[in-house]
């Protein structure tokens, strides 16, 4: 809640969309605006042109949708970070004696 702030509607709404879609997109989030007595619209991160390419990246990594590779869209990158992901666990499971080693 933000009392006697003299910030326009229009620009808490904005910073609401870029700071918290994705709870907002897996609805774990619900925010209303409301200026003296008056409701205003709701934040709509979905509405928003420039967000579509992070939305559409949260989708795919989140596997509610595939990458559309007719679009540009790929996941090779997707594979890097697994092998970062397998590296890790490979190195959580050394002992401290050969971290030393395996960083050599």
């Amino acid at each position: 809640m933000v009392l006697g702030a003299d910030i326009e509607m229009d620009l808490i709404r904005r910073g609401i969309e870029d700071s918290w879609w994705p709870r907002m997109r897996d609805q774990d989030l619900s925010i209303e605006l409301i200026n003296g007595a008056a409701n205003l619209d709701p934040p709509s991160p979905l509405a928003r042109r420039d967000l579509k390419f992070f939305l559409t990246c949260y989708e795919i990594i989140n596997g509610r949708t595939t990458a559309d590779f007719s679009q540009g869209e790929r996941s090779n990158s997707l594979n890097r970070l697994r092998n970062v992901v397998d590296r890790q666990r490979k190195w959580d499971t050394f002992g401290p004696e050969n971290k030393r080693d395996y960083c050599r």
